[in-house]
């Protein structure tokens, strides 16, 4: 029996070799079975059995230790090899034999594959700092410890050539990856200019032994850039704008991008100090301030579209948008000696009068650079014309000549409504409503070819407000139609002045203190007045007291039959009729012709299709009555009561009446007909029969009621406490409805809809089914009281427009609160709150209490309101 051992008993094996391990084998002569095992791994048992194959253990090499961890004196490894052979028959041991094997390990050369290291790649241009050096796929090169060893986890690498300090090595984790260095740029332009030569870059890879040099090249193309800046900006009207660098923001176009420009509007890119408009532009003349967008035209936006090229593709197209910062013309104000203020101007009446405004632009524009006026709106647009009179001003006049006695405006209050605008070239308007106030002059009059020395009827005594007593009358310097007594300010015609009615029908005259009279104190005391030319065909024609008959003519004649029964006839003219005490008989003619009456008696005879005449009446007068009377003939419009009487009453007829009080406590009623009516001072009341009559009453004129049996808005300005229908037990349903003053509205018995509008109002709605509406504006001075409310029969109905976080429809019953309840408290879906204890209503907008809420109603019955009774429209 014996063991043949099969060599060879010594190999060597590099440290990275994937099985770095030597064969051994033996057999017994006799052919038995021989197992072998590892007797003595020697080197600190280092060594194993392998399938019969010596070989290191991977456990203790593996990790990242290398050969280097486990260097010896000469790298000698041996093993004391056991081969126990089995006897067959029995089973057991037969016997045992050693053999010593042994083999040194290399050191291997890092890396461990040659192509780990090696790049060649193309990429972008510009790339910025930290960007990633990618492969063909996108994907970013790195380099883990498991590239660069010795394949035993031993080994660094490091970037020992960075191309100029282009590139960098970043470690991130276990990789390390190239990238483009801190603050360097990569721009193909100067590539290109250097020769297009790729950069070179060295990597030094070690293991801790040996140390190895890489080499790897990166080339740049040339990239498409892209534009990233603001694109927008603001540029004066006629004004330049420079482009900046931040404006385009070229990215990856080249240090000197060529700019190429087409489409421009509203002006025009040029070089500075240039007229001529340019297509294209370098980043250099950006760089220096040199390119410029000039605004022209009258647009209030301009653009231009750019792209950008460095030698290669033109970036995107992108628009650069310009606003021009044109302002509207600001400031509208009056500028005259006739006085105002800042929405308001004054004109005396019947006299050619126009009003200079002014306004300032801010870029400076004038009528005769582009400033234009015109008139755009006002309920008496269409009296009013504007011209552009000097540099920035407009000439306000009326179209006509109005007079204070016969107003026109919308409103029949002397009160004209305008709205003027101004505007510039690029379309930038100023609007600013005005209202012209018509004064009102005294008139006197004087006959056309009254002789020099004629009293001025009327001008006994001009008053002249404000002056002391002891100055002295006098008429402007230069005057020299008219004389005055400095004593009495008697004023007559003037020697040598030939007073003609062809030529001016009326004469304005100013009465002053005089200036230059040693008590004067102030020259600006004075007096306007109106002198009135009387046509030479004109008479005035006077009785005697007796019973007279007095005929005129074709003129514009004024008879006064004193006392007596007379008869007057005025002919075809515009006639005054007044015949004084007694039964008179006053007959008109085809024209406008005004009676005086002082007797119900007294019969006006009118002809049919003889112009609207007139009334005027000392005593209580009734048209449609004296008509019915048979003391009035033919189609009589307008009716006047007379100053310095007592209350009286005017009645109108079936026509469009105009009935006018006497500054007393009057009754005025129309009758049928669309009337208008204007008490002046005092008490009055007004009756009204048609949605569209009108009832003019000052501010501070009396304490005013309007009775109306039919439904009815009280018209804007107008001052009115009371509006009520004429039967309170009729139950025919209107709709009252006040004005921006505090009014009582007090309905009937019908379903009534009351609006007390602004102002704070009484709404009583007496029996029937009420409704009472609230619809304008809230505040303190808008809190109406409903006196008679009923939760059985009334509703409150509320404007969506003002009441903003209600929804339309019957109020949720979680919008409403009553504060009066034990425990209640106001939740955030809280909107109309009421307090029974109290009575008031408010309305909270937004339930939270960051804004308080604003009472604007009272119910003086402090009945239980629940949310059925509201209704939101």
């Amino acid at each position: 029996m014996a063991i043949e051992w099969i060599g060879p008993f010594y190999s060597e094996t590099y440290e990275n070799s994937g099985n770095p391990g030597m064969a051994i084998s033996a057999r017994d002569s006799n052919g038995w079975s021989v197992h072998l095992s590892v007797e003595d791994g020697g080197n600190g048992a280092l060594l194993e059995n392998y399938y019969n194959y010596l070989r290191i253990k991977p456990a203790l090499w593996e990790g990242s230790e290398g050969y280097e961890a486990h260097l010896t004196s000469d790298n000698l490894f041996t093993a004391k090899i056991k081969a126990t052979v089995y006897d067959p028959s029995t089973g057991g041991v037969a016997y045992t034999a050693y053999q010593t094997y042994s083999f040194r390990v290399l050191d291997s050369s890092p890396p461990g594959r040659d192509g780990d290291i090696i790049i060649d790649e193309i990429i972008g241009e510009c790339s910025a700092t930290d960007t990633p050096i990618t492969d063909a796929y996108g994907r970013p090169y790195y380099y883990g410890k498991a590239y660069a060893s010795d394949g035993w986890g031993n080994g660094t690498l490091k970037l020992v050539d960075d191309a100029g300090g282009r590139f960098k090595l970043e470690t991130v984790g276990d990789n390390q990856y190239l990238r483009v260095a801190d603050g360097a740029k990569l721009d193909f332009q100067t590539y290109a200019a250097a020769g297009g030569q790729a950069y070179k870059l060295a990597f030094e890879v070690s293991d801790g032994t040996t140390t190895l040099t890489k080499v790897g090249y990166i080339s740049l193309r040339n990239a498409t850039g892209t534009l990233t800046g603001d694109f927008s900006a603001e540029v004066a009207p006629k004004g330049a704008y420079t482009l900046t660098a931040a404006d385009l923001g070229a990215e990856k176009a080249g240090a000197n991008p060529i700019f190429v420009v087409s489409n421009p509007t509203g002006g025009n890119l040029v070089l500075k100090g240039a007229t001529t408009p340019v297509t294209s532009f370098t980043g250099a003349d950006v760089a220096a301030g040199k390119v410029q967008f000039v605004q022209s035209g009258k647009g209030l936006t301009a653009s231009f579209d750019v792209a950008a090229r460095d030698g290669g593709e033109l970036t995107a197209t992108k628009t650069f948008s310009l606003s021009v910062a044109n302002q509207a013309p600001k400031d509208m104000i009056y500028v005259g000696p006739l006085g105002g203020g800042a929405t308001t101007l004054n004109y005396q009446e019947e006299t050619e009068q126009s009003w200079g405004l002014r306004v300032t632009d801010p870029e400076g524009e004038t009528n005769t650079t582009g400033l234009k006026w015109s008139i755009v709106g006002g309920a008496d647009r269409n009296a009013f014309t504007i011209l552009e009179k000097g540099i920035g001003g407009g000439t306000l006049d009326f179209k006509t000549a109005h007079d204070f006695e016969a107003p026109t405006d919308a409103n029949r209050d002397n009160r004209y409504e305008v709205v003027v605008r101004v505007a510039d070239s690029y379309g930038a308007y100023l609007d600013k409503a005005w209202t012209v106030s018509v004064i009102n002059l005294k008139e006197v009059v004087v006959a056309e070819g009254a002789a020099a020395g004629t009293l001025v009827q009327g001008a006994q005594s001009i008053p002249v407000p404000g002056s002391p007593i002891s100055m002295k009358y006098a008429l402007p310097a230069g005057e020299g139609r008219f004389t005055i007594d400095r004593n009495t300010g008697a004023i007559k015609v003037a020697a040598g002045f030939k007073i003609d009615f062809e030529q001016a029908s009326t004469i304005r005259l100013t009465v002053m203190k005089d200036p230059f009279a040693p008590e004067a104190v102030d020259a600006s005391h004075s007096t306007p007045i109106l002198i009135k030319v009387r046509d030479v065909r004109d008479e005035i024609v006077s009785g005697d007291g007796r019973d007279n008959t007095l005929v005129g003519g074709a003129g514009n004649d004024t008879f006064f039959g004193l006392g007596g029964a007379d008869d007057l006839t005025g002919g075809n003219g515009r006639n005054r009729l007044d015949g004084g005490t007694g039964n008179d008989r006053l007959i008109g003619g085809l024209n406008e012709d005004t009676y005086v009456v002082d007797s119900l008696k007294d019969i006006v005879s009118e002809q049919t299709g003889g112009g609207r005449d007139t009334i005027e009446a000392r005593i209580s007068y009734d048209l449609d009555a004296q008509a019915k009377a048979k003391f009035i003939f033919g189609a009589v419009e307008d009716l006047t009561l007379l100053e310095g009487r007592a209350a009286l009453k005017a009645t109108g007829n079936a026509l469009a009446n105009t009935l006018r009080g006497n500054g007393n406590a009057n009754t005025l009623d129309g009758k049928g007909g669309i009337d208008t009516m204007q008490g002046l001072g005092g008490n009055d009341t007004y009756f009204v029969d048609h949605a569209r009559d009108s009832v003019i009453e000052a501010a501070k004129g009396g304490v005013d009621t309007v009775l109306t049996s039919v439904g009815y808005t009280l018209a804007a300005r107008q001052e009115i406490e009371a509006l009520r229908t004429v039967n309170a037990a009729a139950k025919t349903a209107l709709n009252l409805t006040g004005n921006e003053f505090g009014q009582t509205l007090q309905g009937n018995a019908g379903a009534n809809v009351l609006n007390g509008m602004a102002g704070k109002d009484i709404l009583t709605g007496s029996s029937g089914k009420d409704t009472f509406v609230f619809s304008t504006a809230l505040g303190a001075g808008n809190v109406d009281r409903i006196t008679d409310f009923s939760v059985v029969d009334d509703s409150i109905q509320l404007s969506k427009g003002i009441f903003t976080a209600l929804s339309a429809g019957t109020l949720a019953a979680g919008a409403f609160k009553d504060l009066s309840m034990v425990g209640a408290k106001v939740d955030a879906d809280d909107r109309i709150l009421y307090n029974k204890t109290t009575g008031a209503l408010s309305y909270d907008v937004d339930g939270s209490g960051s804004k308080a809420a604003v009472q604007f109603a009272t119910i003086d019955t402090k009945v239980a309101l629940t949310h059925a009774d509201f209704l939101v429209v």
